[in-house]
């Protein structure tokens, strides 16, 4: 018993990704100038028109740096951040450092991320520009956000294993703690049959977290001073269509043969996505998990692409946040706030 909880928590802590996903041809030229127009375009966009720009180029100038008073503040809130920050504040002025950050951040993850998915750049790019939590949020607004998941993204492409790579991005963004959990269950679930045991525990541990409330006290959530209400603005309706949404994707992509990788993000996706529907319903920050969430099912179709299902998967999943685009930026009369009209503001400033 003791020997076989060893090497579960061997793999789990060392397992590393497939190396035959490291091959540098899955990004050609096209893939590399179009990547590279992207990030331009985003990073070269008129500063101000997103509400928190003006608070990252100050955190870049160093005027918002948050003063810790425990340890556990700092590992939660500043230990990778802030000095980011900081020595990036020290060689450029705040805006620079701000547009450089949008840019390096954008750029690796749609390199990371089409590397992870064996190539499929042209499905990355599309669900990156299209998806209203990637190019209108992640990388136009909530910055440090799409830091922590680029970096998690290319510290797997250049070998570090999952568990590892979560640890380290936990220091730019607290929301990689629920990866940790999930990233165990998915590699125990890969050597056994202990579905509903692993399930349990990455739901209840992550339930743990949010809410001590200890642990809340001393998260600066997303460096905002005002603090989370624990009844979100989810509704029933909207965790009825995420039902739909992301259970269609798992039921087209569920195989009894897959190979490693692709079995390995069908079961860490999943039991995020149930990690993130539970955790997004006690408390109003957990909503943001989704960003992450979609990065992952993004990933997992893109590994699926060469299957009848993946490509299915792949049209059903544009559909959906077309859909999801579209609706949203009717409901904010295609204002600023909505999918459209953030496309408007950093194409036309």
């Amino acid at each position: 018993m003791l020997k076989r909880l060893k090497n579960y928590l061997q793999d789990f802590a060392f397992h590393l990704p497939d190396r035959s996903l490291f091959d540098l041809s899955l990004t050609p030229w096209p893939a590399l100038i179009v990547f590279i127009c992207i990030s331009l375009v985003l990073a070269g966009r008129t500063l101000g028109t997103a509400p928190d720009d003006i608070s990252y180029i100050n955190y870049f100038k160093g005027s918002r740096t948050v003063v810790s008073t425990t340890w556990m503040s700092y590992a939660l809130n500043e230990i990778l951040w802030s000095p980011y920050a900081t020595l990036l504040g020290r060689y450029f002025d705040g805006e620079t450092a701000y547009r450089i950050t949008i840019f390096v951040s954008a750029f690796i993850f749609l390199f990371a991320s089409s590397i992870l998915s064996r190539g499929a750049w042209v499905f990355i790019s599309l669900v990156f520009l299209i998806d209203v939590m990637f190019a209108t949020q992640m990388y136009y607004n909530q910055i440090r956000q799409g830091v922590a998941l680029s970096a998690f993204f290319m510290m797997i492409v250049i070998g570090l294993s999952y568990f590892l790579a979560s640890i380290v991005t936990i220091g730019l963004h607290t929301g990689f703690i629920v990866v940790i959990p999930c990233t165990l269950a998915a590699t125990l679930f890969k050597r056994s049959n202990i579905l509903l045991i692993t399930a349990i525990l990455a739901i209840v541990l992550c339930i743990g977290v949010f809410k001590i409330n200890y642990i809340q006290d001393n998260i600066d959530m997303l460096k905002r001073i005002s603090r989370y209400a624990t009844t979100g603005k989810l509704n029933t309706y909207f965790y009825m269509f995420a039902v739909i949404q992301y259970g269609l994707i798992f039921v087209l992509l569920l195989d009894k043969n897959p190979d490693d990788q692709q079995k390995f993000w069908f079961n860490f996706s999943f039991f995020f996505f149930a990690a993130t529907m539970v955790i997004s319903f006690i408390n109003e920050a957990g909503g943001r998990l989704f960003y992450f969430l979609n990065g992952f099912v993004m990933i997992l179709i893109g590994l699926n692409l060469k299957r009848l299902q993946g490509k299915i998967s792949a049209l059903v999943w544009l559909i959906f946040l077309i859909g999801i685009g579209l609706n949203e930026s009717s409901k904010g009369g295609f204002g600023p706030d909505t999918w459209v009209g953030r496309w408007l503001l950093i194409l036309t400033g």
